[in-house]
């Protein structure tokens, strides 16, 4: 055998050994992951869950518990029990297009109609403009309003809603957060309407 052909040999040789423990590294690795996700999943899976009910109880705070949810194409919603089981009001859940992607929010509705409460879950607009909508303060603005085909408009400052009392105050910088937010809250009191006959 040749020098040039015993080189080749353990050139061989060292890519096949490198590669050997290149696989048994990935494989011990993917193995530990694996091990990682089936203990930590039950917990993360607990803590979501209390996180969520933490969040229903904020927009609908009159309610004791809540029942499972129902899908309704881009919306889910809960009804709200109180510590006898009488209906106090609803709980949804629904995403709607903002400026930086899904804007997803949970609004709470009594059973007189008027929204108890909103929390935006996941936001991605400008930091410091859009984010605005999240922040307890501006979100006031919807709390203890509805009612029968009432709808909710978005003024820009200095401006009046067609309808007194209906008045949504844009954000500065961030007209289209603004109007993504309330276009969804109109349509969680379209669909309260839908499913409790209309508010008298």
């Amino acid at each position: 055998m040749t020098g040039s052909e015993t080189k080749k040999n353990t050139d061989i040789m060292t890519i096949i050994k490198t590669s050997l423990i290149l696989f048994a590294v990935t494989l011990v690795a993917g193995a530990l992951l694996a091990a990682a996700n089936y203990i930590t999943a039950p917990r993360i899976k607990a803590i979501d869950a209390e996180t969520e009910k933490n969040a229903r109880l904020e927009v609908l705070p009159s309610a004791s518990s809540f029942t499972d949810q129902t899908s309704d194409g881009d919306m889910t919603r809960c009804e709200g029990l109180d510590a006898e089981g009488n209906t106090v009001g609803y709980v949804f859940t629904h995403t709607v297009k903002s400026y930086g992607g899904n804007l997803k929010f949970m609004c709470g509705i009594g059973v007189d109609g008027a929204i108890s409460g909103i929390r935006v879950l996941e936001s991605n607009d400008t930091a410091g403009l859009g984010q605005k909508a999240t922040e307890k303060d501006w979100l006031a603005q919807y709390i203890g309003k509805g009612g029968s085909g009432f709808r909710f408009e978005v003024v820009k400052k200095g401006s009046s809603p067609s309808v007194p009392g209906s008045g949504i105050d844009a954000i500065t910088g961030a007209t289209i957060t603004s109007d993504a937010l309330t276009a969804g809250v109109n349509e969680v009191l379209e669909k309260y309407e839908s499913i409790s006959g209309g508010v008298k």
